[in-house]
């Protein structure tokens, strides 16, 4: 004699008062907040996002920032340790731009007290969309070269940069 026993489970999913009854209610996924861009301003007055100098307001840029050069000439003093640099994703979308008159061009001028022959005025090394626009570049003949791209810089230009 063979005995079987069948047993059939019904679950039923009822919506409660505070749920939407709807069967596919769309996902929401947060995206992280995305940090304002700045205008950083490279001047000898003091203030709010005011810089003495091209290579410290390049230590306080993050991605999209633009550092306006509000001055007719600006001194940098880079060392062979620590040259103009712009890079990486930090400096992604960066622009640097003169801020006078009649988009006169701002001079940079570069001074270095070491023989720097072989060292660049200004490296940008994988940096995506750098623009340096309006900007006079002068090493006072002790550097090598004036702006030298290494690696990965898609979309960097230079406009109306000597």
């Amino acid at each position: 004699m063979v005995a079987g026993v069948a047993a059939y489970f019904l679950f039923i999913k009822t919506p409660t008062p505070n749920t939407p009854s709807t069967p596919s209610d769309p996902v929401v996924v947060p995206t992280p907040p995305q940090r304002p861009t700045r205008t950083l301003i490279v001047t000898q007055q003091k203030g709010e996002n005011m810089y003495s100098s091209l290579q410290r307001a390049l230590s306080f840029a993050n991605p999209g920032d633009t550092i306006q050069i509000k001055e007719e000439k600006i001194v940098e003093s880079p060392t062979p340790s620590a040259p103009v640099r712009i890079g990486g994703p930090r400096h992604r979308d960066l622009t640097i731009e003169s801020n006078l008159l009649g988009n006169a061009p701002a001079l940079v001028e570069l001074v270095n007290e070491v023989n720097a022959d072989k060292l660049p005025m200004i490296e940008i090394t994988n940096a995506e969309g750098v623009t340096i626009r309006n900007v006079t570049i002068d090493g006072k003949k002790n550097f090598g070269t004036g702006i030298v791209i290494n690696g990965s810089c898609p979309g960097t230009k230079l406009e109306n940069v000597s």
